[in-house]
């Protein structure tokens, strides 16, 4: 039997792949330079050291500046600017498809926040929670749980954050660019002969003209998107290790020392943690031999906010505020926000 080996000489022998695997897109800890020094402390002034040194990183505090500046163009682009104004004249006054009644809006717009901020983080906290409470030995069953936990939820809901405001200030921008007319355009004008203008109220006639594209798909498919998206990736659907290829050699290097050493090494466990919040190491046994029902559940459960959004979409269309390019252009629109946000952050 081989002699066993030192935490140093296995760390010597890892050599220069350890650093991609330690700095994993995901690992908060290997990011900002957080190492074993809280461990020494005891639990309780561990964790507070930990969260403490976390919030302030000037990563995190660049992050969170970021989002600032957009909150700031988002409501620029929504106050500061008035739409384009488009010329009516005869073909305008004349078109059928801008002569529908105003109707109520069938999911108001302060709903939005809620089921494309509010219900996502939800779900995102109560995972997180879930995965930290698993049997398999990982990052979270220590006793810096809590604080595993809220550090994933906090950096979700930042992400989720810029995803929507970077939608918002993206629609804005487009709307009040285009200036298309609304299908209930002529409605909310009044147009006036003797006068040869519009006579309703100024704020409903110039809601009339940013039609496009519709600011309810987009923000509801952003949020809706990038949920999914976490969600496919939490549950490992696809059974692709975690982080980068060095990642990967790591870990079957860490295995083979233990096959000869028959030493148990808690490396391999701090770098074969799941990027984004995905299972760890010793659940992805488990993971990679979903069956392709099991699958199915996991894209069956990544589908659901999708269709919440793509309902919110539709319901634009039967209100009669929106034409159809106007929706799937939203559609469309918030989709490659959440996905280039995505990616960014989680990939």
């Amino acid at each position: 039997m081989a002699e066993p080996i030192s935490q140093t000489q296995l760390s010597q022998l890892l050599g220069h792949h350890r650093h991609a695997a330690a700095l994993d897109s995901s690992d908060d800890d290997a990011q900002m330079g957080f190492g074993r020094d809280d461990e020494r402390d005891g639990p309780r002034e561990g964790q507070q050291n930990r969260l403490s040194r976390w919030l302030t990183h000037r990563r995190l505090l660049s992050d969170c500046a970021a989002i600032a500046v957009t909150i700031a163009l988002a409501l620029v682009t929504e106050m500061a600017f008035p739409p384009f104004e488009r010329p009516i004249d005869a073909a305008v006054l004349a078109d059928i498809d801008l002569r529908h009644p105003v109707k109520q809006n069938i999911v108001p717009t302060w709903t939005l926040g809620l089921t494309s901020f509010a219900a996502p983080l939800l779900i995102n906290a109560v995972t997180n929670a879930a995965i930290a409470q698993s049997p398999s030995p990982s990052v979270f069953n220590k006793p810096s749980v809590s604080v595993a936990v809220f550090k994933r939820t906090f950096r979700f809901a930042l992400s989720l954050a810029f995803t929507l405001l970077l939608t918002v200030t993206t629609t804005n921008v487009l709307k009040k660019s285009v200036g298309r007319f609304r299908p209930d355009f002529l409605d909310r004008c009044k147009w006036s002969i003797a006068t040869m203008a519009c006579t309703g109220e100024p704020d409903v006639v110039a809601e009339g003209r940013v039609s496009f594209p519709s600011g309810h798909s987009s923000f509801a498919f952003a949020g809706s998107t990038l949920l999914a998206l976490w969600t496919v990736r939490t549950l490992n659907l696809y059974s692709r290790p975690s982080g980068f290829q060095g990642s990967l050699y790591i870990r079957r290097r860490v295995q083979q020392v233990q096959l000869d050493s028959g030493r148990d090494v808690e490396l391999q466990n701090r770098n074969s943690i799941g990027s984004g919040g995905a299972l760890p190491h010793s659940s992805l046994k488990q993971a990679q031999g979903l069956s392709r029902a099991g699958r199915f559940y996991v894209l069956l459960l990544a589908f659901v906010p999708m269709w919440a959004a793509a309902y919110i979409a539709v319901t634009r269309l039967q209100q009669f505020v929106h034409h159809p390019t106007d929706v799937l252009s939203g559609a469309l629109l918030g989709t490659l926000i959440a996905v280039v946000v995505y990616t960014t952050q989680f990939w």
